[in-house]
C-alpha cells in the first residue's frame, strides 16, 4: 500500500529494511538508490533502553560480583545490532538513553564490551573456570516471536563460548510481568521507554525502594547509589547532578546488576509529498503530518 501511494509513512521492519535500505560503513542508514528517488528515510534515536536484568535474589548470580562482570563481557551488542537489527540501534553503557542529559555522553560511562578473554578470566576468578560448577541460566523473554528467538540464539552462542550455558523462557507480556514481579526468574530481557524526558525516570530502575514488584526487577540494593539518586531526584541538570550520576554509573558498572545492551533507532520511510516531517521522541507524530495534497494528487 505504501509503494502504491496509499500510505504517507510506514515503519520499517527487518525484512523490508534489507530490501529497501542499507547500513553505510559510516554507520548512517540510507535508502537504496531505486527507492531514494521516491521516498525519504527517517532514523531517530529512541528514548528507550534494552538490557538484561540479573535477579540479585538468585543464590549464584547475587553472590558473585565477578561472575556478573564476566557475563557483562559476553553480551555481544555489536553483533545483535549489525546482524539482527541492520544497524538500527546504538550500544549503551548506562541505563539512560543517549539523547537525554545524564547519559554516558555526559558521564563518560564505558561499559564492559564483548571480550571473551576477559570473561574467561573473570569466570576463573569467580571460582567457575570455563563455566565449571555453574548451572544453566534461564533467560526470560517478554515475546515469543522469531526475532526474539534469533536474539536468544545469538547470545546463547556467545555465552557458550566461555562455558556459560543459557536456556530460554519465551512468554507473552502478561506472563512476563507476573513472573518477573514475583522475582521468579534468573535473567530477564527487559526494556524501558521514557515516561518523561529526564534521566531520573531511568535511574529509578535501580533504586532500592523500587525493588520487585517495582521496576527494579532485579532487586539490586546499593546504599551509595540510593544516596546519589535521592540527591539528584529533584535537582536541575548541571555539574553537581552530573557528578552524582558519574558516581552512580561507576557503582552500577562495578556491581553489574544489569547487562547493558542497546537503545533502538526508530526508522520509517515517508512519501516525498510529506512536508516538514520531524520525528518526536515522546509524542506520536501521526496527528502532525503535513501533506502536500497537490503533489500527492499529481503523483505518477
Amino acid at each position: 500500500r505504501f509503494l502504491n501511494g496509499e500510505l504517507d509513512r510506514v515503519a520499517v521492519d527487518r525484512a523490508n529494511f534489507i530490501k529497501m535500505a542499507r547500513l553505510e560503513a559510516s554507520g548512517e542508514l540510507r535508502l537504496n538508490d531505486e527507492y531514494s528517488k521516491r521516498f525519504d528515510l527517517h532514523a531517530t534515536p529512541s528514548l528507550s533502553v534494552f538490557y538484561f536484568t540479573l535477579n540479585m535474589k538468585d543464590p549464584v548470580l547475587g553472590a558473585h560480583k565477578k561472575l556478573r562482570q564476566a557475563l557483562a563481557h559476553l553480551v555481544d551488542t555489536g553483533s545483535e545490532i549489525n546482524v539482527l537489527l541492520n544497524g538500527r540501534g546504538k550500544p549503551i553503557s548506562s541505563i539512560v538513553p543517549l539523547d537525554l542529559p545524564g547519559s554516558e555522553r555526559d558521564t563518560g560511562a564505558v561499559r564492559r564490551g564483548y571480550d571473551l578473554a576477559a570473561a574467561k578470566r573473570l569466570l576463573a576468578e569467580a571460582g567457575f573456570p570455563g563455566g565449571q560448577g555453574l548451572p544453566a541460566f534461564t533467560v526470560t523473554f517478554q515475546n515469543t516471536d522469531s526475532n526474539t528467538r534469533n536474539r536468544f540464539d545469538l547470545h546463547r552462542a556467545r555465552f557458550a563460548a566461555a562455558g556459560v550455558q543459557l536456556k530460554a523462557q519465551f512468554l507473552d507480556y502478561p506472563s512476563f510481568v507476573k513472573v518477573t514481579e514475583a522475582s521468579n526468574f534468573q535473567i530477564a530481557d527487559f526494556a524501558w521507554n521514557a515516561d518523561y524526558p529526564d534521566a531520573e525516570d531511568f535511574y529509578q530502575l535501580l533504586y532500592s525502594k523500587n525493588v520487585a514488584p517495582g521496576p527494579n526487577l532485579g532487586s539490586w540494593v546499593n546504599a551509595d547509589f540510593d544516596r546519589g539518586y535521592e540527591a539528584t531526584r529533584h535537582m536541575p541538570d548541571g555539574p553537581q547532578r552530573l557528578a552524582h550520576f558519574r558516581d552512580m554509573n561507576a557503582r552500577v558498572l562495578d556491581e553489574a546488576p544489569v547487562l547493558f545492551n542497546y537503545s533502538p533507532v526508530r526508522v520509517s520511510i515517508t512519501q516525498k509529498w510529506l512536508r516538514n516531517f520531524k520525528r518526536n521522541l515522546l509524542q506520536p507524530e501521526f496527528e502532525f503530518l503535513d501533506i502536500d495534497l497537490a503533489r500527492k494528487t499529481a503523483k505518477p
